[in-house]
């Protein structure tokens, strides 16, 4: 299969999302795994903003003239994804296992790991949702199969009318549909791993 620019950059972004997804299962990729894979998702990052960075510099520069409401739209939730991206990675490096650091506050920073994680999560559907036709059409183009009709003799081909808003709604609802229960149950399993530890502690706590 021969990918070009936009079958490329569909492929980034589903490894980003997928990857993300992945990072809210810690016990799958033990905390070695998660801190390695945070690494990876924030390189593919920085490829993605760097093969946007021409978009990136035209609507910077026409941001309050000339650039369409959408363009800024899809201009800010990127800028908020950034920024969600940063405190993850900082606050990820202070808890990491790779810095050992011995800090008082370190529930502190888990706790604003862990909700930026979350806000960028939702930013993150947010994106699919507003790109939602681009991601529809590529995933169309990537995986659809390749078979030419068979001609049948004396039958010609009878159209047949079409209901584009209802198909439109159907892959919009497909999609998101994916896309949200993925990163609810992401959330889900947070939720249900930080119960389980903060009851752990309360136990070891009330031992001693």
């Amino acid at each position: 299969m021969k990918l070009n620019k936009q079958n490329k950059n569909w492929w980034i972004d589903a490894l980003m999302l997928v990857g993300y997804l992945f990072c809210f299962y810690l016990e799958f990729t033990g905390v070695i795994g998660h801190e390695w894979l945070g690494v990876g998702i924030g390189l593919l990052a920085v490829l993605h903003t760097w093969l946007h960075w021409d978009w990136v510099v035209a609507v910077t520069k026409r941001f309050f003239a000339g650039t369409g409401a959408n363009c800024r739209l899809f201009y800010l939730v990127d800028i908020l994804l950034v920024f969600g991206f940063i405190v993850i990675l900082e606050t990820g490096l202070v808890i990491s296992t790779w810095l050992n650091l011995d800090i008082m506050t370190y529930m502190i920073w888990l706790d604003i790991h862990i909700y930026a994680s979350y806000v960028t999560l939702a930013l993150l559907v947010l994106k699919v949702g507003i790109h939602w036709r681009w991601v529809v059409n590529i995933t169309s183009r990537i995986f659809a199969s390749e078979k030419k009709p068979v001609p049948v003799r004396g039958l010609a081909p009878v159209p047949v009318p079409v209901n584009k808003e209802l198909v439109d709604r159907r892959r919009f609802l497909g999609l998101m549909g994916v896309v949200g229960v993925g990163s609810l149950l992401a959330v889900i399993n947070v939720v249900r791993e930080n119960t389980s530890y903060s009851a752990s502690a309360d136990s070891s706590v009330s031992a001693m």
